[in-house]
């Protein structure tokens, strides 16, 4: 096929084959722009139903439209029958490549991860194409700079997609009895070869793969596939902080309902999977902060960086705080005192007299206002006391420390260390790390090719030094064992 032309593109090399097809690089001679194009194998190419297979994935990519999946440019069939399928060329690895090189990956990128995914699908979804064979394998990762999450994601291979309304004219139609699909992601409906499959089958998929992504294996796993699909059906997937110690109780029980046997306990929608996933990620990463305390003032300084001036609440007085005058004090209460006091004596004596008289006072004529008082009689205060001699002052203790050093160790070394709750690259062991003093803890998660990742919580009240001894990891089942199955 090399150097050969089909359509517009001249073929350059093989990208990769699978069991039925084989995929090229090719590149338009006088644009340059690069395309990858899928071929049927020739002795297959006779085969309706693997012909159904990509016209169901050309017009499923048509009909989403959605920049997250891989775009379809051409359609057709060489001159002696051969089909093909123009794509767009990615760069960049697929969602298995990328567990098989680098382990588990931190709970915050794969939660990232599968709610991206979960848009896709709701796309998808909402015209009426359910993908049916979602897995590791056909989730591209393309770098990007533009993508929020440094990769873009794009959802692969709709070949088996399940188009409802007009686009099911020409697609192959599942017999009840027959399977597709690939057993290690398969729903338990699935499994059965029932006709009733809808969206939340992908919700199922996309929760063992949300599995894989955080303990580095799916939950459930056998040589044979009629083992495999038995536990699709019939058994409970293991809790995830059973293989994961540490991982968020939300996150646990967020793919157990994705994973439930029922399709009607799990999330009615991918739109639903994603909207829960969001909220998860957020308090993971630690951008919710829910029922903050406000600190009784004054505040402490917690570090340099965060030095704040608060003015101390002992030097205002009450009368400034509620816009009145504060009590009278000093000579001026005791001039009040005895004014009072003389006023009521005078006031007593006028009333004696006039009831001794046996008559009423006449009454009064009126007069002149007083004249006011020449001079006020004060009481003299006493002598202030001496003050007491005056305690040498106390020598000044040194303030705490503002930071921690934190030490971390692995057996073996150059594990790779990232933050637990938001997925940060720290760097490898042995690390040495500096943070602020503070009476929570710092959650790590340390991974090593080859090694089960383990979890570990380290005090930020006080310096620490951590050891961990990483467990090898079980190898991981060749992903040839997990072919799709196209009928049974």
């Amino acid at each position: 096929m090399v150097g050969q032309t089909v359509g517009n593109y001249r073929i350059i090399s093989k990208l990769g084959e699978g069991g039925v097809g084989e995929v090229y690089l090719a590149e338009h001679p006088e644009i340059g722009r690069k395309v990858a194009i899928k071929f049927v194998r020739r002795a297959l190419a006779e085969d309706t139903t693997l012909y159904g297979r990509f016209l169901a994935e050309a017009r499923a990519a048509n009909a989403i439209q959605h920049p997250n999946i891989v775009e379809v440019l051409d359609f057709g069939r060489l001159a002696d029958g051969q089909p093909y399928i123009v794509m767009e060329h990615l760069a960049g690895e697929s969602l298995a490549a990328r567990l098989d090189r680098l382990g588990p990956l931190p709970v915050a990128v794969a939660v990232d991860l599968a709610a991206r995914v979960a848009g896709v699908l709701a796309a998808a979804h909402a015209k009426g194409i359910v993908h049916r064979d979602l897995k590791p394998d056909n989730v591209f990762l393309v770098a990007s700079r533009s993508s929020a999450g440094g990769d873009l994601v794009k959802v692969l291979d709709f070949g088996i997609a399940k188009l409802q309304g007009a686009m099911r004219e020409g697609s192959p139609h599942t017999r009840t009895g027959s399977i597709v699909g690939t057993p290690m992601y398969m729903s338990p409906e699935q499994c059965r070869g029932t006709r009733e499959i809808d969206a939340r089958t992908d919700v199922y998929a996309l929760g063992i793969m949300l599995f894989e992504m955080v303990v580095g294996r799916p939950p459930f796993v056998s040589e044979g596939l009629g083992d495999l699909m038995d536990m699709q059906m019939n058994h409970l997937a293991p809790p995830l902080r059973s293989l994961l110690p540490g991982a968020p109780v939300e996150l646990e029980a967020l793919i157990a309902r994705a994973l439930a046997k029922r399709p009607e306990d799990r999330f009615a929608s991918a739109s639903d999977l994603k909207a829960a996933l969001h909220g998860a990620g957020a308090r993971i990463s630690g951008a919710v902060v829910v029922g903050t305390p406000v600190a009784p003032a004054p505040v402490v300084q917690a570090s340099p960086a965060q030095a704040i001036t608060v003015e101390d609440p002992s030097q205002i007085s009450v009368g400034t705080l509620v816009g009145q005058e504060g009590p009278a004090s000093g000579p001026r209460r005791s001039a009040v005192r005895w004014l009072a006091l003389g006023a009521a004596a005078l006031a007593v004596v006028v009333t004696a007299a006039a009831l001794w008289s046996g008559r009423s006072p006449a009454p009064a004529t009126p007069k002149a206002p007083p004249a006011p008082l020449a001079r006020t009689i004060v009481r003299p205060l006493p002598a202030p006391a001496a003050s007491p001699p005056v305690a040498p002052a106390a020598p000044a203790v040194p303030p705490a420390p503002v930071t921690v050093s934190l030490r971390i160790e692995s057996q073996p070394n150059d594990a790779a260390v990232v933050d637990g709750r938001t997925g940060t690259a720290l760097g490898s062991t042995p690390l040495t790390l500096t943070r602020p003093r503070a009476d929570g803890t710092l959650q790590l998660r340390l991974t090593k090719a080859g090694f089960r990742p383990a979890t570990v919580t380290v005090p930020l009240a006080r310096d620490a030094s951590t050891r961990v001894a990483l467990t090898p990891q079980p190898r991981r089942p060749p992903r040839s064992s997990t072919a799709g199955l196209d009928e049974l």
